[in-house]
This record gives C-alpha cells, structure tokens and sequence, in this order.
C-alpha cells in the first residue's frame, strides 16, 4: 500500500471476531497474498478518497470491570464441561495428539469444570474482567479503541450510535482477553464461546454504552 501510494499507512484490526478470509488458506504464502490482495484493494480505494479538515483531536478513555463468563445457566456449563472432558478423551487416545495440545485440552476440562461447579459455589466465580476502552477523534473522524476480539454485529452497533460521519472499530487495544461475541451466538457455542470467552453476554451492552457516551464527551 506504502510503495503504491507514496502515503504513510497505519493498520488496525476491526470487529472481525467471527469474519474470516474468502478463501481457506494456511502457512504463510497465503497469509502473504491475502495482505497484497487487501493492500491492492485499499490502493485502489486509496486514489478516490478525498481529503477532509480535522479542527480538532480529543480523546477520553474508562475503566471498567467487565462481568465475568461462567454459562449461560448451571444446565449449559454442566452440559459443556462434559463435552470438553469427553473431547480430551478423544485426543488423548490420537497417537498424532501432541503434548502441547494435550495440555490444552486438559486446561480447558478444568476451566469448564469450575464454571459448572460455581454455580453450586459462589467462591468459584471467575472475576470481573478489568479492561481499558477508548475513543478518538480527529475532526470528523472517530475511532473506538476495543479492548479485545469482537464480532462484527457489536461493531456494527458501535458504529451506528456515533454521531460522527465516519467511525472506526479499533479492536486489540490495550488489552485482549479472548472474544467477544454477539449476544446470540452464546447459546450456540463453538470456539469463539465455549473456549475462548471471558465475559458475560450483558458487558456487551456495558462496554456499547460506554462508548456512546464517550463519543458524547468528546463532541
């Protein structure tokens, strides 16, 4: 984008928690003619955009406790701490399962398995998840700086209560503590969920919130 242009060019990851490539593709010749595929797109896009005056450059930024993940009820994480034991078994009886991977699993069947057993014991309730958001704005333009992996429908939802022409979904910032789904992809499960979510449904609508009224603050 840089040689084709002339024009210095930052990167940054959008809400793309659940949006994968077109095509399939693994090692590092893919992920290489991916970028030049998306580099030649942005190029193109690059020669129709029009410049715009920026009068001004705030930003605000909140602390806040995000409330944890542990099931949707004691029924569902009873339900996936039994699925999560049962597929160790499985890669523990694959002579190709390496160790590493091993030991994945194995972190796992306890993490399910303290989620099922706090809902019986309050002192095992994972924590609050303490995390950092933030919001640009230079002129016009706005960026909500996303403290982890969301999926593309909160971006959306971001987007949208910003009184601002042109917003931008920033996500990784600062932090990262797995994904972050749409409320209706809980009940479904799937990696993004069951292995790699620390927060419960309702910090969506906290962590939405907070950045429609930080936008607010730097009208």
């Amino acid at each position: 984008m840089q040689q084709t242009t002339g024009a210095p060019c930052l990167f940054w990851q959008g809400a793309s928690g659940d949006v994968n490539p077109i095509l399939p593709e693994a090692g590092y010749e893919a992920a290489r003619t991916l970028g030049m595929r998306l580099g030649c797109e942005a190029a193109k896009l690059w020669h129709y955009a029009q410049p715009v005056q920026a009068d001004c450059v705030k930003a605000a930024r909140r602390l806040v406790n995000l409330p944890p993940y542990h099931g949707l009820s004691q029924a569902h994480a009873t339900r996936k701490a039994a699925e999560m034991a049962a597929e160790l078994e499985v890669i523990k009886s694959n002579p190709a399962s390496t160790t590493e991977l091993i030991d994945w699993y194995k972190a796992q069947v306890e993490r399910t398995a303290r989620n099922r057993d706090s809902w019986t014991n309050p002192a095992l309730t994972p924590p609050a998840v303490p995390t950092e958001q933030q919001a640009f704005r230079l002129g016009e333009l706005a960026w909500a700086g996303v403290p982890t992996e969301i999926f593309s429908s909160i971006g959306m939802q971001i987007k949208k209560n910003s009184p601002y022409p042109h917003t931008f979904i920033a996500t990784h910032a600062n932090d990262y503590f797995g994904y972050l789904p749409a409320p209706d992809a809980y009940p479904e499960g799937g990696y993004e969920v069951d292995e790699s979510c620390a927060v419960a449904p309702e910090g969506i609508t906290l962590l939405v919130d907070n950045f429609t009224a930080m936008f607010q603050e730097i009208r």
